[in-house]
């Protein structure tokens, strides 16, 4: 496992440096007002959208961000790393974004971003000073009900758990994604009741966020669509082409 992990933290950095000689250039003439915001995962970096970005470039304003701006050799959290802390990076983004003429976004959020992107529009409802408008936030694979996997290892390896919600580097992260959460149960509750347009992806193979847990609690009264994808990991969701198709439409 740490093998893998080391050979996908290798493969962000290398993509997330020669991002700007592979990016698409958009298109010549004014830049649209409307962008799509591209959230990445935990132990990611905004090199996770490279399909995509190719993809919706010749159609959308596209943006992305990573939570470390060392993120091209550090994609795994650190030990200050909290869910507000995302949240509140998302929130700069945005108001930069704002100051460049952007007056409305769409947030597409994979795993954790899906959660940093929908705690970031309920806690900004309207359009506030600074910020532009989140029309619509699209989880991909987030585990709105809680991490599948925590709930797993909690019944066979309890000690694990504790060391990985206690003393780990993501330790805060985690207690945050455990199922039935009080941050998760508040997020469900605000969810239910946005007037933001909603949609959520999932896939009926994930093993690290299953596809009943991808979906609203209480399907909010603005959701337009959820979509699950067959025979698709929760990692290689984000190169999806028909995942794309739908974030498209």
């Amino acid at each position: 496992v740490a093998g893998l992990m080391a050979w996908h933290a290798l493969a962000l950095r290398v993509l997330h440096v020669s991002w700007d000689e592979l990016a698409p250039r958009p298109a010549p003439g004014p830049a649209p007002s409307t962008a799509v915001v591209l959230v990445h995962g935990l132990g990611s970096n905004d090199a996770q959208w490279m399909l995509g970005r190719i993809l919706l470039a010749p159609r959308f304003r596209l943006s992305t961000l990573s939570y470390h701006r060392d993120s091209g050799i550090n994609v795994m959290p650190q030990e200050s790393d909290t869910l507000d802390l995302y949240v509140a990076r998302l929130r700069t983004h945005l108001e930069h974004l704002a100051a460049d003429g952007v007056d409305k976004v769409v947030l597409v959020g994979h795993s954790l971003g899906g959660i940093v992107s929908l705690s970031c529009a309920l806690s900004s409802p309207g359009k506030p000073a600074l910020l532009p408008q989140v029309a619509g936030v699209i989880p991909l694979s987030s585990p709105l009900l809680g991490s599948r996997l925590l709930r797993v290892l909690a019944a066979s390896s309890p000690l694990l758990v504790r060391i990985l919600t206690g003393i780990s580097p993501a330790a805060p992260l985690l207690r945050d994604l455990r199922p039935a959460s009080p941050r998760l149960q508040s997020l469900a509750a605000a969810a239910a009741s946005t007037s933001i347009a909603t949609a959520s992806l999932s896939s009926s193979i994930d093993t690290v966020v299953t596809a009943d847990s991808a979906q609203y609690p209480v399907r909010p009264a603005a959701s337009i669509a959820t979509l699950e994808l067959p025979h698709v990991h929760h990692y290689a969701m984000v190169a999806s082409s028909r995942l794309w198709g739908f974030v498209a439409t």
